[in-house]
């Protein structure tokens, strides 16, 4: 196991910060093999993205130093909708990135869906890290 995968069970407590974005909720595939298409829905947190936001913690360390920056997570999860893994594809520092790694982790999500049944899906999750304006 890498160093940069975490799986959910095994995450520290720290986590951290504020926008979290997820390109294509809903997505419909040709099939080149087949007249028919096939359809799929890909998972997306329940709650939308303030849930997602709301299990961030920007680790006092990094506001501290005033590092900032998007952490790339990949994350693998099942047909019943839980995570089953969470790989830190590009990562700002490892204290951002176990928070990172940590809130996807602790969000739920919507069940991934092929032709209306559920499957287990991979997708990446960017989470972005931004301190505010100095002084406000």
């Amino acid at each position: 196991m890498s160093a940069k995968t975490f799986f959910c069970s095994a995450i520290s407590a720290a986590l951290i910060a504020l926008i979290m974005l997820l390109s294509g909720s809903h997505a419909a595939y040709a099939n080149p093999d087949s007249t028919m298409s096939e359809s799929f829905v890909a998972p997306t947190p329940v709650g939308g993205m303030e849930a997602l936001a709301a299990n961030i913690v920007y680790p006092s360390d990094a506001k501290r130093d005033g590092v900032e920056g998007k952490v790339m997570v990949e994350v693998v999860i099942g047909a019943d909708g839980k995570v089953k893994s969470a790989t830190v594809k590009t990562g700002v520092r490892e204290d951002l990135d176990k928070a990172a790694t940590y809130a996807v982790c602790l969000t739920k999500w919507t069940a991934p869906l092929k032709n209306g049944v559920g499957v287990d899906a991979t997708v990446m999750v960017p989470v972005v890290f931004k301190l505010g304006e100095k002084g406000k």
